[in-house]
C-alpha cells in the first residue's frame, strides 16, 4: 500500500477560483460543474479535490504533471463518499484548510 497526503490553505484557493486557465488545468469539466454547483463553499469543494489529486499523486509517485490535464478526477458516488481510479479518499476541511489522504493499492 502506498499513501499520499495533503493540505492547502481555502485563502489561496480563493484567489484561484477566479483564474479560468488555472481551473481548466487543473479540473475536468465535471468537477468545474461540482465546484461551481457549492456556492459559498465552492473554494472549499475546489481546494478538497485539489488536495485529493495533489494525495495521489504523492501515493502513485508522480509529479504535479499529473494534475494536469484532468488526468485525474474526484468523483462522488451516491451517497457522496470522493473517489478516485483505484483509490480510496478521504477529503476534509475547515473554514481556513482542507485536507486529503489518498491510498493506493501496489
Amino acid at each position: 500500500m502506498r499513501i499520499g497526503l495533503d493540505m492547502l490553505d481555502i485563502e489561496r484557493m480563493e484567489r484561484l477560483l477566479h483564474h479560468a486557465r488555472f481551473m481548466e488545468r487543473i479540473y475536468s469539466a465535471a468537477e468545474r460543474e461540482y465546484i461551481a454547483s457549492k456556492g459559498s463553499r465552492a473554494a472549499q469543494t475546489a481546494a478538497g479535490i485539489f488536495c485529493a489529486k495533489e494525495a495521489y499523486a504523492k501515493a502513485a509517485g508522480r509529479g504535479v504533471a499529473a494534475l494536469l490535464g484532468g488526468c485525474l478526477e474526484v468523483r462522488y458516488d451516491q451517497d457522496g463518499k470522493p473517489f478516485m481510479q483505484g483509490a480510496a479518499v478521504s477529503i476534509t476541511h475547515t473554514d481556513r484548510t482542507a485536507a486529503a489522504v489518498v491510498l493506493l493499492e501496489d
